[in-house]
C-alpha cells in the first residue's frame, strides 16, 4: 500500500489503483486496502466504484466506523442523504465511539445541504447536539451561527458566537467573525476588543 499511496501523491490514480488491486487479489479481505481503494474512488468521483468497495468492508466488518463515515460522505456527495444520515445514527449507537460531536456535526450538514424547511429543526438540533457533546467545538459553533444568518435570525447568530467568546474563548476565527460584525454595523469599539 505504501508503493500505491507513492503514486497517489504523484497523481498517478491509475498506477495506484492497480496496485490497490493486487493486494486484494492476494487477500480480497483486506481491510485497509479496501478502505484505500474505496477512497481513491471517492477522490475521483467514481462513486459506484467507492460505495461497493465500502459496502464490501462492511460485510466483512459490520462495525467498521470508518467505513461507515466514509461511506456516509460518498453518500451525501451523491445526494443520499437518508442513507447517509442511517449511518451517522448507527454510528451514535457504537458505545465505543468517541467523537460523536463529529457525528451530529455531520448530520447537521447533511441535513442543511438538502436545503429543505422541514429540516431546520433537525439541522438546529444536530449542531446544538455537537455543541453539547463539545462545548468548545468551533466548527459546530460557527455552523449553527451561519445556519441561524441564513434563517434571518442574525441576533442568534451574534449571541451565539458572543457566549462562545465569553466562556470557551477566546478564539480567533469566532473574533474575526465578530470583528466582521461589528465593523459592518459600525460598531468600532467592539470590532477593536475582538
Amino acid at each position: 500500500l505504501r508503493l500505491a499511496k507513492e503514486h497517489l501523491k504523484l497523481g498517478q490514480v491509475n498506477q495506484a489503483i492497480d496496485l490497490v488491486k493486487n493486494v486484494l487479489e492476494k487477500n480480497e479481505s483486506n481491510k485497509d486496502a479496501r478502505i484505500f481503494l474505496a477512497g481513491i474512488y471517492t477522490t475521483i468521483k467514481s462513486y459506484p466504484k467507492a460505495i461497493e468497495n465500502y459496502e464490501v468492508v462492511l460485510k466483512n466488518d459490520p462495525k467498521s466506523i470508518d467505513a461507515k463515515i466514509y461511506l456516509a460522505a460518498v453518500y451525501s456527495e451523491t445526494k443520499e442523504y437518508d442513507k447517509a444520515i442511517g449511518l451517522f445514527k448507527q454510528i451514535l449507537q457504537d458505545g465505543n465511539y468517541q467523537n460523536k460531536h463529529l457525528i451530529y456535526y455531520y448530520m447537521g450538514r447533511v441535513r442543511e445541504e438538502q436545503n429543505l424547511t422541514k429540516f431546520n429543526s433537525l439541522v438546529e438540533e444536530y449542531y446544538k447536539k455537537a455543541i453539547e457533546v463539545k462545548p468548545d467545538f468551533v466548527d459546530a459553533t460557527i455552523a449553527l451561527a451561519a445556519f441561524y444568518k441564513t434563517q434571518k435570525h442574525e441576533d442568534k447568530a451574534i449571541k451565539l458566537y458572543q457566549e462562545f467568546q465569553s466562556k470557551k474563548g477566546p478564539n480567533t476565527k469566532i473574533a474575526e467573525i465578530l470583528s466582521q460584525y461589528y465593523i459592518e454595523k459600525q460598531k468600532y469599539d467592539e470590532a477593536f476588543e475582538q
